[in-house]
């Protein structure tokens, strides 16, 4: 949609609820051409004490109670922080308490909701944690491509493309690299294997194959048995061990 367009919406829109003796004095849109039109935009964007102690941002507000980011034109959903130690019950609380009338989370939502079947389907008790396989998948998530798609640009379709795929491989590996840090084994490596970072901040392995700048992933982390399954697949067998 252009400016022009919006305009003679929010004109049509006023014009209406106004025979209805409904007054419209306040909106919000990401284009400053409409956001200054308003007399009363200051009114809106000051904070109320309410909004301060929640820490709200003024250019923040919410559609269909979903919060959107006005300047960046962005719609993101509350996941809430993963447990230390998941129980049956800790899982089935999380997902009851995600609030998605849209549909933004749908994917992890179902990734959520099919370790919960899993969960039932093994008897676990309510206030076991969780152990193995199961853990892992829920701590773990599958879906950050798609998700990081809907929440930057919900406008775009078709399947994914390299470069987004490749950008959250490599948030993935500094997420994986960052844990591996707080490990005193990640210091023993680091000695063996002349571990540098470079200019992405990426843990590399200088001086181990000649030409070669291999990316460190400890071998007890669950991303890096994925990759090497990945690799796997996409060489069917051939000659990897």
């Amino acid at each position: 949609n252009t400016v022009g367009e919006a305009k003679q919406r929010k004109s049509e829109a006023t014009d209406i609820l106004s025979d209805a003796t409904f007054s419209l004095h306040k909106g919000a849109s990401n284009a400053n051409e409409l956001d200054g039109e308003s007399d009363n935009n200051e009114d809106r964007k000051e904070q109320t004490a309410a909004k301060q102690q929640l820490g709200v941002k003024p250019t923040e507000t919410k559609i269909l109670g979903v919060k959107w980011e006005e300047e960046n034109d962005t719609l993101s959903v509350q996941l809430g922080s993963n447990s230390e130690s998941p129980t049956k019950r800790s899982l089935l609380s999380r997902l009851a308490k995600i609030y998605d009338p849209i549909g933004i989370a749908s994917p992890l939502l179902l990734q959520g909701k099919q370790v919960y079947r899993e969960v039932c389907d093994h008897k676990l008790p309510w206030d076991v944690e969780l152990k193995g396989v199961i853990k892992k998948r829920w701590k773990n998530g599958k879906i950050t491509c798609p998700a990081n798609r809907v929440n930057v640009d919900s406008r775009q379709h078709g399947p994914l493309t390299t470069d987004e795929i490749d950008q959250q491989r490599l948030w993935w590996i500094k997420q994986v690299q960052a844990e591996a840090k707080k490990n005193s084994k990640c210091q023993n490596d680091s000695v063996q294997l002349n571990l540098q970072a470079d200019a992405d901040e990426i843990l590399k392995c200088k001086g181990q194959v000649q030409g070669q700048l291999p990316i460190y992933l400890p071998d007890s982390s669950l991303f890096a048995v994925k990759l090497v399954e990945e690799a796997h697949i996409k060489t069917l067998h051939g000659e990897l061990f």
